[in-house]
């Protein structure tokens, strides 16, 4: 997950607050399919860099998110599979 827009600044303004300022987001959409074969990636609207830190919707998208993705991946994780078997 990363935020859906980067912003470059010499001084704080207000746009700040709804975009990543550390990292650009070109980069992110450009390199992290090299990170390995599952990838997923999700813009986050008006995320902060950090987006846990972001206003509280936003906040509750990431965490959304978040919880889809541990979903999924425990639906292919043998470790899991075979922790759910055991407690059946």
């Amino acid at each position: 997950m990363h935020s859906s827009g980067s912003l470059r600044l010499k001084k704080w303004s207000i746009y700040a607050q709804s975009c990543d300022t550390v990292l650009n987001v070109a980069d992110i959409q450009r390199l992290s399919p090299g990170l390995g074969k599952q990838i997923e990636m999700h813009a986050i609207q008006d995320g902060l860099h950090d987006l846990t830190l972001s206003n509280e919707p936003v906040q509750k998208e990431v965490w959304r998110e978040l919880s889809s993705w541990l979903d999924r991946i425990r639906q292919h994780d043998p470790f899991s599979q075979q922790m759910n078997r055991n407690e059946q």
